[in-house]
């Protein structure tokens, strides 16, 4: 069994460097894959699990808490071709719990995810000034909710369906 430092190099070309113990990867290291994907953090027992960071191709990046290969836990995600930066929760790789959501327009939105979407409570800041605060359900202003347009002074207060 190897234990120690050391270079795995797989059949299909991926690559491992880092710490190994009793022949699986352990502790900190390096995992590469063949599409130029990049994983550098923990491992337990030959999986991805713990703090790290990833780097895709694509040129978006990960930085928090992972377990067998997803982001799961704390974390922040951040994609620059997408112009979006998100901080907060994950389960099982998708957005879950609270988050905030910055887009590149200046929009911001701070509250509850589920399954990778706005869900539950949340406020939407438009890059206008103009904010929503209230319900979410599957990304969409769903049930109770009030809708403030800052440069007129307007607002609505009541019920929303599908984002009116």
């Amino acid at each position: 069994m190897y234990d120690g430092q050391g270079t795995c190099l797989f059949k299909d070309g991926h690559e491992y460097k880092g710490e190994l113990k009793c022949g699986l990867l352990n502790g900190k290291g390096q995992f590469k894959w063949t599409d130029g994907t990049i994983y550098k953090g923990e491992f337990r027992d030959n999986e991805i699990t713990g703090k790290g960071n990833y780097y895709w191709s694509d040129g978006s990046a990960f930085k928090g808490q992972v377990l067998n290969g997803l982001r799961h836990g704390k974390g922040t995600y951040v994609n620059q071709k997408e112009g979006v930066e998100y901080d907060g929760d994950w389960l099982n790789g998708m957005r879950d719990g609270y988050g905030e959501l910055r887009y590149k327009n200046g929009s911001v939105y701070q509250g509850d995810w589920k399954q990778g979407m706005k869900w539950g409570q949340g406020k939407m800041t438009y890059a206008t000034g103009n904010y929503y605060e209230g319900t979410w359900t599957e990304n969409k202003r769903n049930g109770q909710g009030v809708m403030y347009w800052v440069t007129s002074n307007e607002k609505y207060t009541g019920n929303w369906v599908d984002n009116f």
